[in-house]
């Protein structure tokens, strides 16, 4: 490929895929019959193998350019930024789509439990506010001492 502008050319995560093949097809020997990072880690060589990340989390790089990474902390993985929209398209810029598209089902199965989630809430504050009144015959059956062994013998058997 002819890259005009290395910087802008590949997003990380197509970045990170590249070195992760050009590491699983790698020769290292004189033979060349063993190849890739994969069988070096089979071998007992490396421990692991992990893509780095581009630059510090906490700050952006020397020359003052704010790179994805410190940009997805100051806007996604802080958290004091919980109540805001997930930035799906830097997250799927940075790690890949497979990730990005994590991150949006996950936001998506997160906002569809708020209902159940706000009834289950209504239930059980009822449920607290109700437990003293005389028409809870249930709970004062399970929280009476004397009653309540006897129950879970009934369950139990």
């Amino acid at each position: 490929f002819v890259v005009k502008d290395r910087d802008t050319a590949y997003t990380p995560a197509q970045r990170s895929l590249i070195v992760m093949q050009i590491l699983l097809r790698a020769r290292y020997d004189e033979t060349h019959e063993k190849a890739g990072i994969r069988r070096l880690l089979a071998d007992g060589t490396y421990l692991d193998c992990f893509s780095l990340h581009e630059g510090s989390y906490n700050k952006p790089s020397l020359n003052g350019e704010i790179l994805d990474r410190h940009l997805l902390y100051l806007i996604w993985a802080r958290p004091s930024q919980w109540y805001k929209r997930q930035p799906l398209w830097l997250i799927r810029r940075y790690f890949g789509d497979k990730v990005g598209l994590y991150f949006a089902w996950l936001g998506f199965y997160t906002k569809c439990l708020y209902a159940p989630a706000i009834v289950g809430l209504l239930c059980f504050m009822y449920g607290v506010g109700s437990l003293d009144s005389e028409d809870n015959i249930p709970s004062k059956e399970i929280c009476d001492p004397n009653v309540a062994g006897i129950i879970f013998i009934i369950i139990y058997i």
